[in-house]
């Protein structure tokens, strides 16, 4: 009798202590979006083409500029791969964490089984169960006892289950763990081409630096050139977008752009309140001039100014609205192609470096409807790039925070 109330007690511990036990949870991080990696893998492989369809032509100031899009876009991903590989080592030793418990758990499992195991065998005759049933004191105590072999049966059960539960999660894990340092080795790969493949960028940016030093006449009459031809063309749209909205009859106000408040909901009727929704003037491309006035990559004092934005592009690329107006002029400057003007109320949009135009003035445009065909120049860098801009009023604005993030 001793020998069974003993036994009865090291189950009762067994069921009120180990049975309820649960397995610490490990939570692992997700892993990111693979769209930027895309995006900036994409972005090199048109830089890449575009770039060795130069190779043959003079070297430029615009080859040096994809070079440094191409070397920047690199730089980026190197540092996404870094990301991933971290990210990678966390997840693998999280795993190797939580296999380790799951182990232990399994170990903890499978003895308190063999224990169970054990007692049923020193009382699996009814005789023994039915007296230690009745050796109660009361009827409350013996109905206890009663459930409690039930209860001891249902447990022992559940203790199989959670036994083949284990087994089952602890090869998932381990199949995971094993695809993670599969990914691991893939990822470290990439990193090790990718570092390569800076290092040639690099070389061929040091290559056409040099190039372009012995030139560097031939260059600043070039960058002067640019700059006139950009005046120019800048000139020609301050005076038609004056025009444009004297005869809308609203004054020109001398307010800063930036100080006007927009609502973030996008309202297809209002240019305004689409900021960042912009789709793209062209099918794909890829912008090697940002927006804005900064150093020249050759010369230290001497400053490189751009309204817009230049996107180079495939051969026959062509330019299309980014939103629905009204086409106001076609201007043509010698020596920088055609540019389209079009209104959209107080905003307004130019397509630059245009060989062909498909519209006219006075006409009405819808969003995504061609403008023209882009020019290419065969002659020097063998280059087809659209330069797009997007006016305020009189004021020139950054397009990229109109046009839709690609990266994301």
């Amino acid at each position: 009798m001793l020998n069974i109330t003993v036994n009865v007690w090291l189950i009762v511990l067994l069921f009120f202590g180990y049975g309820e036990q649960k397995p610490v949870k490990k939570t692992i991080p997700p892993q990111q979006s693979d769209k930027s990696k895309t995006f900036l893998k994409q972005n090199i492989s048109a830089t890449d083409s575009l770039v060795s369809a130069m190779k043959t032509k003079s070297i430029s100031l615009d080859l040096l500029l994809l070079i440094n899009k191409n070397i920047d876009d690199r730089e980026k991903l190197l540092k996404e791969l870094e990301k991933d590989i971290n990210r990678t080592n966390y997840d693998i030793f999280v795993l190797k964490q939580y296999v380790r418990d799951l182990n232990t758990e399994l170990f903890d499992i499978k003895e308190e089984y063999a224990k169970m195991v054990y007692y049923a065998y020193k009382t699996r005759n009814s005789y023994e169960r039915m007296i230690y049933v009745l050796s109660a004191k009361s009827f409350n105590q013996s109905y206890k006892r009663l459930k409690f072999l039930r209860y001891y049966s249902e447990f022992r059960k559940k203790q199989a289950h959670r036994i083949m539960q284990s087994k089952n999660h602890l090869a998932l894990k381990i199949d995971t763990l094993s695809k993670k340092f599969t990914l691991e080795k893939k990822i470290l790969s990439s990193l090790r081409n990718e570092k390569h493949n800076l290092t040639e960028a690099k070389q061929k940016k040091s290559e056409i630096l040099t190039l372009l030093k012995e030139n560097q006449n031939k260059l600043l009459e070039d960058n002067e050139l640019n700059n006139t031809l950009t005046q120019k063309l800048e000139g020609e749209l301050v005076t038609h977008i004056e025009t444009d909205v004297e005869e809308r009859g609203r004054a020109v106000k001398a307010i800063s752009f930036k100080e006007k408040r927009l609502p973030d909901k996008i309202i297809e009727k209002d240019f305004e309140k689409n900021k960042g929704k912009l789709p793209w003037p062209v099918d794909g491309g890829v912008v090697y001039n940002p927006f804005g006035i900064r150093p020249h990559p050759v010369f230290e004092h001497v400053m490189i100014q751009n309204n817009g934005i230049d996107i180079s592009v495939n051969p026959n690329g062509v330019a299309y609205a980014v939103f629905k107006g009204v086409v106001k002029k076609v201007i043509a400057i010698p020596g920088n192609n055609q540019a389209v003007l079009i209104s959209h109320g107080d905003f307004y949009t130019v397509y630059a470096n245009l060989s062909e135009v498909y519209v006219k003035p006075g006409s009405s445009i819808k969003i995504r409807e061609k403008v023209g065909k882009i020019y290419t120049d065969i002659e020097e860098a063998n280059l087809t790039a659209l330069q797009f801009q997007i006016w305020y009023k009189t004021q020139k604005i950054n397009p990229l925070d109109w046009l839709f993030d690609r990266g994301k």
